[in-house]
């Protein structure tokens, strides 16, 4: 095989690229003339959900050729101009899952038809804490094991699910319409439905389309839109929607005075943007420097301020007072609280406003912030992690109690993603499977139980995973068919 008190969870934004494939005319199976032009043939099929067709499925071919094309209002594709030989057809439209996966067909001699695919809308599962109704499934009662998550009407399940993203007590889900769905605590405006009230069923953020990343915080949450611009609601005490006052807001507010974000992080009481320049910025509570700039003169900010010296960054992350970042040559750059390392360097337990590089690792590919840990993915698949260990949240034993250097977790491989909670870690394999270690008094393993685990264990049952997300005390997923 082959992340007692507060966190955010990620995002996730997919990218649909679609290349036109060009051709003469024809295009039929035996296209050749008298001309002595090449033969060439064709591959075509449909693509259905529950029976009915799905137009606007992007449909990938590689092999002999490379070439792309979407479904039309019947759900059929087609490729043709096609040369004999291997190819490779693979469909993909956020918030679905396809049988098969992929299918591979020869050409010899004729066209080929009946390339079909059943496509199965994306659900989301949840599990841990959820006394205030962050599990999504009707009910304040803690599950150890995972439970799927139900529709608003509470009949049904929530389906189309691109992202999930959990805060201290609440959880964002994003559908493949643009939409965001929360759920569970709601007092300080957190579910965005304009209510200020708690919810055990996802409720519709209000106001909110054209949404392609989601972030949630302590008592807030974060939207990207398509036009990159970044949306915020919830507790605003510290300035951390960014619109310019510490007014709580039951509703989506713009950020101001920020534009062309590529990815979002909420921490405790601020938050955070990525832009296409490479460049961080972030907003709110400041004490520890979380912000990236020196709190004695900016305690808290509540408008976008750039944190110094950082350039070429692809990635962020948010923990409970400290910032992570990835820049594009694979270093990790820490600042903020470094109460127990989890900085990945030595300051005395002092915080640092500066962003430094964490020198005991590099090529990394993802990173999440708990409460007082970090953890990493690299790109060869392996996972490191850094910080207080005080409930195994390093996954490297009960010992030590903290490490201001990255070290290896053990017996993973494959790893595409990971999530920290307050006390405990998540990582998704290449294979679907979740693995989890650290506290879980509130069942937030995963694994049915309430005993802590100092190493990595795989969530039982839990199969065909997209995305992974983990709050205070709770984890989600987004499953595939």
């Amino acid at each position: 095989m082959l992340g007692k008190r507060r966190i955010w969870g990620g995002w996730t934004a997919v990218l649909v690229v679609a290349v036109l494939l060009v051709i003469g005319c024809g295009g039929g199976g035996g296209g050749g003339g008298d001309n002595g032009s090449p033969t060439t043939y064709s591959i075509s099929g449909t693509v259905t959900s529950g029976g009915a067709a799905l137009p606007g499925v992007t449909v990938a071919l590689t092999g002999a050729a490379s070439a792309s094309t979407t479904t039309d209002a019947s759900g059929h594709y087609r490729f043709a101009g096609l040369s004999g030989g291997t190819y490779t057809i693979t469909p993909s439209i956020p918030g679905y899952g396809f049988t098969p996966a992929n299918q591979q067909e020869t050409i010899s001699s004729a066209d080929i038809t009946g390339v079909d695919f059943s496509a199965t809308p994306n659900t989301a599962r949840a599990w841990g804490r959820n006394v205030d109704g962050q599990l999504g499934d009707g009910s304040t009662t803690q599950r150890n094991a995972p439970v799927q998550v139900r529709d608003s009407g509470g009949l049904q399940y929530l389906t189309e699910v691109v992202a999930v993203s959990c805060g201290w007590s609440h959880t964002l889900a994003l559908r493949a319409d643009g939409t965001v769905w929360a759920w569970g605590s709601g007092l300080s405006g957190q579910l965005g439905d304009g209510q200020g009230t708690d919810s055990a069923l996802p409720v519709q953020v209000s106001n909110l389309s054209g949404v392609v990343a989601i972030a949630a915080g302590n008592l807030h949450s974060l939207a990207i839109l398509s036009n990159r611009t970044v949306w915020a609601w919830g507790w605003n005490g510290n300035g951390q929607l960014g619109d310019g006052s510490t007014t709580q807001r039951n509703a989506p507010v713009q950020v101001s005075n920020l534009n062309n974000v590529v990815a979002i992080a909420a921490g405790n009481f601020y938050s955070l943007a990525l832009r296409t320049d490479g460049t961080v910025w972030g907003w709110g509570d400041n004490g520890y420097g979380q912000l990236g700039v020196n709190p004695s003169i900016t305690p808290e900010s509540n408008v976008p301020v750039q944190a110094s010296g950082l350039t070429n960054m692809t990635a962020i992350a948010c923990g409970y007072r400290h910032s992570i970042a990835i820049r594009s040559d694979g270093t990790v750059w820490a600042w903020g609280d470094n109460s127990y390392g989890q900085l990945g360097r030595d300051t005395g337990g002092l915080a640092s406003s500066t962003p430094a590089q964490v020198m005991s690792i590099s090529d990394v590919a993802a990173i999440a912030g708990g409460e007082y840990h970090t953890i990493a993915a690299k790109s060869d698949g392996t996972v490191w992690t850094w910080g207080l260990n005080d409930n195994g949240q390093l996954g490297i034993g009960p010992s030590p109690p903290q490490s201001d250097d990255a070290v290896q977790v053990t017996g993973l491989s494959g790893v595409v993603a990971v999530a920290a909670g307050s006390y405990h870690s998540v990582i998704l394999g290449s294979d679907g499977t979740v693995w989890t270690w650290g506290q879980n008094f509130d069942g937030q393993l995963g694994d049915g139980g309430t005993t802590q685990r100092n190493a990595p264990f795989q969530v039982p049952g839990l199969i065909n995973i997209d995305k992974i997300a983990a709050g205070q005390s709770h984890t989600a997923a987004v499953k595939s068919p």
